[in-house]
């Protein structure tokens, strides 16, 4: 699966953020239990009153393990 989304304010504070999301997952035991592996990027833009830039960016891999009983 994959998402990815961009995001814009404009309020005192201009905004800007872009968001990409991807990942596999695998199922087994017959839908009794799964495993997901997710990357996510996120970049975030922000000038506040025009005299603070905040700018951020980062990344992060997850793993996600479900058991259904």
């Amino acid at each position: 699966f994959a998402a990815y989304g961009k995001f814009e304010a404009d309020t005192s504070a201009n905004f800007e953020t872009t968001e990409l999301d991807a990942g596999v997952s695998y199922e087994f035991n017959d839908g009794e239990a799964d495993i997901s592996l997710v990357y996510v990027d996120v970049d975030v833009d922000a000038d506040v009153d025009d005299k603070l830039a905040t700018n951020s960016a980062g990344d992060e891999i997850k793993i996600f393990a479900n058991y259904n009983f």
